[in-house]
Formats: structure tokens, sequence, C-alpha cells
């Protein structure tokens, strides 16, 4: 299985990131898709790019901007960005939020917009946080139709899920389908089907629903394969196969 959103370089996972990565490894996990969000993180998440790949050989790296995390500096940040897109898998964790936490929306947009070309330019696939901004997000998707990625922790409706995916997209999905009240997003998941679906954790940040320790861990990723399945009608077995192949297209 492949963990396609992970933080493994903030903490608390960082300060000892290979025993992490080797417990992701030992519960059936062959790679993390890691993400960061800021400036500041990128160099430590490609120092230890090698040390994550002897224990996780599918993993792979992207770089980008949240957009929590924005100011009028990130512009420039941008060029230090391209210079390093030979580097890198991908761009993530980047994307768009209406909430209130997030930064002003222009710069959201105008960074997005400098972002999705740099994708376009260099045939990078994306991981792309949306909150409250599919409308946005789905113009962008029109605008550069070669961009593919994931849409991470989706929680859309119907007809931008199809949307996305007739765009190639896919959908992430993780420990949100703990909560009691995710009955909407079992609904659109099994109306979909596992072909458009990847797995991911959001490790450290995010948690199963009832977990009460300070942080969650790439090796859940397992204990997300019952339910999903269950989910998905199929098997484990078949859906940690079909999880894992839908992984691996983002780079075919």
């Amino acid at each position: 299985m492949i963990d396609t959103h992970c933080h493994i370089m903030d903490p608390p996972l960082d300060a000892d990131f290979a025993s992490h990565c080797a417990e992701a490894r030992d519960a059936g996990v062959s790679g993390l898709f890691c993400v960061s969000t800021t400036f500041q993180k990128w160099q430590p998440l490609l120092e230890h790019r090698s040390e994550i790949l002897e224990i996780l050989p599918e993993s792979r790296f992207f770089l980008g901007f949240h957009p929590w995390f924005l100011t009028d500096e990130t512009l420039s940040g941008c060029l230090e960005l391209e210079k390093l897109m030979d580097e890198i898998d991908g761009l993530g964790e980047i994307g768009l939020d209406r909430t209130d936490r997030a930064s002003d929306f222009n710069l959201q947009m105008e960074i997005m917009e400098n972002e999705l070309a740099l994708a376009a330019r260099y045939n990078k696939p994306c991981l792309v946080h949306v909150v409250k901004s599919h409308d946005a997000m789905l113009g962008f998707v029109r605008k550069y139709p070669s961009v593919r990625g994931v849409i991470h922790s989706f929680s859309g409706s119907r007809e931008e899920a199809v949307k996305y995916t007739d765009n190639g997209w896919k959908l992430g999905a993780g420990f949100g389908i703990t909560r009691p009240t995710a009955q909407k997003l079992h609904k659109l998941m099994a109306f979909m089907g596992s072909e458009h679906f990847v797995i991911e954790t959001d490790s450290p940040w995010v948690k199963p629903w009832g977990y009460e320790a300070i942080a969650s861990y790439p090796k859940m990723l397992a204990d997300l394969v019952v339910p999903m399945a269950e989910i998905f009608q199929l098997s484990p077995q078949d859906f940690m196969q079909k999880i894992t192949e839908n992984a691996r297209m983002i780079f075919k």
C-alpha cells in the first residue's frame, strides 16, 4: 500500500522519522507520498529523501505552499520552487481554502496559478487541499488539463467528484471515514467506485475518530483497509491491490 499524504517531517514524526517509516513498512506500507507545506520545511524533507527511500522504496516527495500559510513573500518563493522542480516528484501540499483559517483568497489563487503552471510545464502531479473552493479548483482543472494528481481528503459533492475524475484526478480518503457523520462520504465512495480513490493518513495531523493520542502515524494506514474495503464491497486483499495500483497511476 502507498500512503498518498503524509507529513513525515512535521513534529512529532520528524524526531524519529526512520522508525516511523520502518513501522509503516512492517504494517504493509511500501511508500509514502511525503508532502511539505512551507518553504522552511522543504530542505529537511529533501535532505532525508534517500533514508526514506531506503526503507520505503515507493516513496515520492512533494513540495508546495499550503493555503493556510501564505504571505506576500510566497510569490518570490515560487521562483525557488521552480529551481527544485527537477529534484522533486510533484507539488504538494498546495491548495485553495475559503475558511477563516486560510490566507487571503486572492493570494491563494495567484500562488495556485503559479504552482499549476509549473506542474504543467514540468509534467508533475499535485496533491491538492480544497475546502469550500471546488468551483475555483475545477476552473484550474479546466485551464490546465494536462495536470493530474489527488484532491486530498475529498469532501465535495458527487457532481464535483465526477468532474475531477473525468479529468483524470484521483480522490483522497483517510480517517474522515471514521467520523460518525461520514455516511454521506461512504455513499459517495461507493457510488464512485474504488478505481477513483487513493488512501492516505495525513499523519500526524489527522486522527481516527475517538483516537486520543497526540498524533497519527503512517503505520495506521493499515487500520483503514478493512473499513474501506467494506465501503467498496471488496475483500481486503483486492482493495489493497487496487488502491496501490491507483497510487502508482498518478505517475503514469
